[in-house]
C-alpha cells in the first residue's frame, strides 16, 4: 500500500506553527514593553522621591551668612558704692576747657543692677564733656521753651555741652529704645553748643554720671 502526501493537510499544519511562532513573539514583545515602561515609572518614582528628600538638600554655603555686626566698645561697669552717694539730684560738671565735641552715637542697656545710658563721641582724645542733669515731669526745648514729650512718667533732661551743630544732621527725634526701666531717649536738639537729650524712666531713680575714655563717651546709669 502505497502513502500519498496531503500537501493541503502539510500547508494548513506549516500556517499553524507559524502563527503559533507569531504569537509567541508578540506576547515576549509585550512584555519585554511593559517591563520597560515598569522599570522607566520605577525609576522615576524613585528620582522624585530622592529630590524631594530633605537629607538630599545641601547645606546653605557659609558664605551666605549674615555678618556679625561690629562690637561696641566696652562701657565699665559702675562702682557698687557709687550709687550709695548718687541720689536724684542735679548734677553738673564744667570742664575747664570747652571742645567742640561731635556726637556719634547714643544707645541703652540693661544690666544688673543697674540700667545705662551712653553718649559717644567721635575718636579718642575728644575731649571732656561737660553736662547738667536734671529729674522734670514737663522738661521743655531748649531755645524755643515748647514742651517735649517722652516715653515714660518722668524725664531726666541731659545738657551735653561744648557739642557741635550739625546743620546738615537729621531733625531731633527719638535716638534709642527702651531698657530695663528706661523707657527711651529722645534728641530736642543742639542750640548754641548745648546738645539736649531727655530720657524718659518710670520714676525718679538715684543715678550717676561719668566719663570714659578710648573713646570718650558719657555715660548714665540708673539703680535698678
Amino acid at each position: 500500500m502505497t502513502l500519498r502526501a496531503h500537501p493541503h493537510r502539510d500547508h494548513h499544519r506549516t500556517t499553524a506553527v507559524v502563527a503559533a511562532l507569531g504569537a509567541t513573539a508578540l506576547v515576549l514583545t509585550g512584555c519585554s514593553s511593559d517591563d520597560g515602561e515598569a522599570e522607566t515609572t520605577s525609576t522615576q518614582a524613585e528620582l522624585t522621591t530622592i529630590a524631594a528628600s530633605p537629607e538630599t538638600q545641601s547645606a546653605p554655603s557659609t558664605s551666605q551668612a549674615a555678618e556679625a555686626p561690629a562690637e561696641t566698645p566696652a562701657d565699665d561697669s559702675p562702682d557698687a558704692a557709687a550709687f550709695a552717694a548718687a541720689g536724684t539730684a542735679d548734677k553738673e560738671h564744667m570742664p575747664t576747657k570747652m571742645d567742640s565735641l561731635n556726637i556719634v552715637d547714643t544707645r541703652v542697656g540693661e544690666h544688673d543692677g543697674y540700667d545705662r545710658v551712653v553718649f559717644e563721641f567721635d575718636g579718642d582724645g575728644a575731649g571732656d564733656p561737660g553736662y547738667h542733669t536734671s529729674y522734670s515731669k514737663e522738661p521743655a526745648q531748649q531755645g524755643s521753651g515748647f514742651p517735649v514729650e517722652y516715653p515714660g512718667n518722668v524725664a531726666l533732661v541731659v545738657m551735653i555741652h561744648g557739642v557741635k551743630m550739625d546743620l546738615e544732621g537729621p531733625p531731633p527725634g527719638p535716638v534709642a529704645g527702651a531698657a530695663g526701666y528706661i523707657a527711651g531717649v529722645k534728641d530736642t536738639g543742639t542750640f548754641e553748643a548745648d546738645a539736649q537729650y531727655v530720657i524718659g524712666l518710670d520714676r525718679e531713680r538715684p543715678y550717676t554720671v561719668t566719663t570714659l575714655q578710648n573713646p570718650t563717651r558719657l555715660v548714665i546709669d540708673f539703680q535698678s
